[in-house]
Formats: structure tokens, sequence, C-alpha cells
């Protein structure tokens, strides 16, 4: 089997995203949604309820009182809050093999998803363009295509280190040459397989793609830019480190220059500094 055929083989076993998630994505997106309904469908999944009911304990949300169910912990987090312990609760567990293909430490792309996804999240925010949950959850999955692509590159470390002492500047060349495919394209076959929204899709294919971050909507350079910043920030930086260019187009579409650069690099890093717990839940 060649590397291609195994990518293909290993993206066909990936257990797709839980229904649980999908459902509170999609209801979330309603306007018209109903918080009895978000609780009904959270409910539904135990294992979840009991992880987002941790994390609503921890230090990562310093509540003034325990909270012990689903429905007070929509009343104290909003809406927002909740979906984001979902997605991160749902999607921990998928990167947890990952980090050995790519010569970092475990848990890193996991953190560095997680550092991402606080990225998108503010650069929506600021945008007001792009729907800040949905900048979030992209942001966590950006990396889908590194779950099979990192089990390739596990089998040959030697090799891998020694082309990277020839090949710099485009780390997707090098996953190329030893998986027949790189992150982003595999990660599209990931995000294919599970039906996400046609947005997010795009986003995680051509997150790397000059060409189509100009082409695509705005989250597109929106997970860009927060992937770019996270790893100049030093998470996630393993065996690709800082090999990825920053699109100078993304940034004048999104209007980020100097001081603003700089106050989201500020932001990014303090966020991801106070979700300690959230990083640590399923990495």
């Amino acid at each position: 089997m060649n590397a291609l055929s195994r990518i293909q083989a290993i993206v066909s076993h990936i257990p797709p995203l839980p229904a649980v998630a999908l459902k509170i994505m999609q209801v979330i997106a309603d306007p018209e949604f109903s918080l009895d309904r978000l609780v009904r469908i959270v409910r539904t999944d135990p294992a979840l309820t009991a992880r987002i009911l941790k994390l609503c304990n921890s230090s990562l949300f310093s509540l003034p009182r325990e909270v012990t169910t689903v429905s007070d912990a929509v009343a104290y987090l909003g809406t927002r809050n909740v979906l984001k312990l979902v997605v991160v609760s749902c999607a921990g567990p998928y990167f947890r093999e990952v980090d050995k293909g790519y010569l970092c430490r475990a848990g890193e792309i996991w953190r560095h998803s997680v550092a991402c996804a606080i990225g998108c999240q503010l650069l929506a925010d600021e945008s007001g363009h792009v729907e800040p949950g949905s900048a979030f959850t992209t942001g966590i999955l950006h990396n889908l295509g590194k779950i099979a692509v990192g089990q390739v590159l596990a089998d040959s470390p030697d090799s891998l280190q020694n082309a990277l002492k020839v090949q710099h500047g485009d780390f997707l060349e090098v996953e190329r040459a030893f998986a027949g495919i790189d992150h982003a394209a595999a990660g599209s076959l990931v995000a294919d397989a599970w039906s996400l929204p046609a947005e997010m899709r795009r986003a995680i294919r051509n997150h790397h793609d000059p060409e189509q971050i100009l082409q695509d909507g705005e989250l597109t350079a929106i997970v860009h830019v927060a992937d770019i910043l996270a790893l100049q920030l030093g998470v996630g930086a393993g065996a690709d480190g800082l090999e990825y260019p920053l699109c100078e187009e993304a940034l004048d579409r999104l209007q980020l220059h100097g001081r603003r650069l700089a106050t989201l690099r500020i932001g990014i890093m303090d966020e991801f500094e106070r979700s300690a717990d959230l990083v640590r839940l399923d990495a």
C-alpha cells in the first residue's frame, strides 16, 4: 500500500464527530434556537455532560458556586461557552496520538488547536462577519489532517529529520513527499467524511493556500492568521515549526497590521493561559 492509499484508509477509519456535537452546532446556528432544546441535546450524552460540568467548576470560569446541572451551566456560561466546551470535549480525543509524527512533545498539537481556536474567535468577534462559535470550532478542527498524516510521518522519524535539513520553508512539501498528501488536503478528506459545513471545510482545506485565502470567505483568512500566530507564539511548534509563511494578503483582508496585530498576539496568549483547564481536559 502506497502512502496516499494508507492515508485514505486511515481517514476512512477515523470515527465521526459525535452526533451530539453536530446537533448542538446546528441548534446554535439557528437564530431562533431554544435554550431548552440545547439542554436536552447535551443531556442525551452523559459523558459529555460530565465533562462540561467538570470544566464549569474548574478555575477556567471561577463561578461563585458549584454547577451541578446542564441548565445551570447554560445559564451561568451562555451558549457560546457551552458550545466551546462541547467542541473541545468532543474533539480533544482525536489529537491524542498525533504528536509523535511531528516530533513534538505530547499534547502540543492539541494545545496549538486550542490556541488557534482562541485566535479565530477573537478575530471573528472583531470582524463581525463570521459567527464566533463557528470560527472557534474551525480553529479546533483546522489540523484534522495531521491525525492521518502524523501516523505516516511517525514511521520514519530519522528520514523526516534528514528531509527537514534540506527542505526549508515549505513543510507541506515534506508531508507530500512522505504521505502523498499534506495535512490541509487530508483534513479536507476528514471534513468531507464528517459532512462539516461547506465554509468550515474550505477553511480546513485552504488555510495554507494564499490564492484560495483571497477567494474564500473570511473564515479561511481568519484560520490562517490564527494558525500562524499561534505557532509564532511557540504553541504547537514541532517538526514543522515556523515553516509556514504568514500570508500578507490575509493580513490585508483582516486589516491586521502594526498595533492591531500586536494586540491580537497578546490577546491570544492571555486567553490561552487562562484556558489551561480547557487544554488539559482531553489532551
